[in-house]
């Protein structure tokens, strides 16, 4: 399964979310009408989180099985975002004032975010281990390129993974957590 933003964001347009089979037929889901960014499927399925843009950037976590949509931040803006593997919390990228850092929160909205990171830069969340134990992220430092650094969610230390003159991008780990890939502009 997969859930898509048809056609883009658009100044001004609105989208709804829709499933899409292999065949490429469409179902509209019942989630109110927005400006969705980077919508983002749970482990088990069952809800749909995303960021809305407009004159704020928010993020939301829409519940497919009970029909409801939840604002999950108030304030600041918010755009990147992903679950973690047992689909309890979000990590996001969030900002009031600064640069993006990454900060998490319990997808149901049951306890305030906490900071991650602390960082000048701006950073964007890749992805987690299987385990949840890494989280693999982009930090973007002006007029040089994105790197891609690693965060221990423990011990909350943040390690140079892709650190080079070349733009590295976009973070994934196998679904065995053994390979990360990544978007490089190296060649």
């Amino acid at each position: 399964s997969l859930v898509y933003v048809p056609g883009g964001p658009q100044a001004g347009a609105e989208f709804t979310l829709v499933w899409v089979d292999r065949k490429g037929t469409e179902q509209p889901l019942p989630a109110p009408p927005h400006r969705y960014v980077n919508p983002r499927l749970s482990p088990d399925g069952r809800r749909v989180a995303y960021s809305t843009i407009g004159s704020e950037l928010r993020l939301h976590v829409y519940d497919l099985t009970r029909g409801t949509e939840s604002p999950l931040t108030a304030e600041g803006k918010s755009l990147f975002l992903t679950w973690t593997p047992d689909g309890k919390r979000l990590v996001f990228s969030w900002l009031n004032s600064g640069a993006e850092n990454l900060y998490w929160q319990a997808a149901d909205g049951s306890s305030p975010m906490e900071r991650l990171t602390t960082s000048e830069y701006s950073q964007n969340p890749g992805a987690l281990t299987p385990d949840g134990a890494t989280l693999a992220f982009e930090e973007n430092h002006p007029n040089e390129n994105h790197d891609i650094l690693l965060l221990d969610l423990n011990s909350r230390r943040v390690t140079p993974y892709m650190n080079s003159r070349f733009d590295e991008r976009y973070p994934a780990f196998s679904p065995n957590g053994r390979w990360l890939a990544y978007s490089s502009n190296e060649s």
